[in-house]
């Protein structure tokens, strides 16, 4: 996420580690809105809960929570859908902290199957809208 900006910070480049934070969990590439796409896997052992509120993106304000009950074989995202403008294709990313494959996912309790059990990426599309509940199976 980072480049060298040169020998001596000023405000502008010690500013870029809040940006880079922000892009661990919001980032936009490409008409896609991806979330947790930089999130370490360290941050969703077994009983952590991670998330971001009000972000702006492009697309508009998105807010999410992910809890892991990783022991259990699931981590749980609820997840404040942007509708500002219609992102292309959302992604969300779940990164199990022991590196394990994904099984299952439900979105909003009914099976999904566009997701990607290696990565942990979960491609939503862009009919999701307001408030959503992505569950991972490991």
């Amino acid at each position: 996420l980072g480049y060298l900006a040169g020998e001596h910070f000023k405000p502008s480049d010690e500013a870029q580690s809040a940006y880079w934070l922000r892009l661990m969990f919001a980032a936009e590439l490409g008409g896609k809105l991806w979330l947790g796409r930089g999130l370490p896997r360290y941050w969703l052992k077994d009983g952590e809960t991670v998330g971001i509120r009000d972000a702006w993106t492009h697309f508009g304000k998105v807010s999410y929570e992910i809890h892991s009950e990783a022991a259990k074989g699931r981590i749980t995202m609820l997840l404040e859908a942007p509708e500002r403008n219609a992102a292309r294709e959302m992604v969300v990313r779940f990164r199990h902290p022991e590196g394990k494959a994904v099984r299952a996912v439900t979105v909003n309790g009914g099976s999904w199957w566009d997701f990607d059990p290696v990565k942990g990426d979960i491609r939503l599309g862009a009919t999701v809208k307001g408030r959503v509940e992505i569950r991972a199976d490991y």
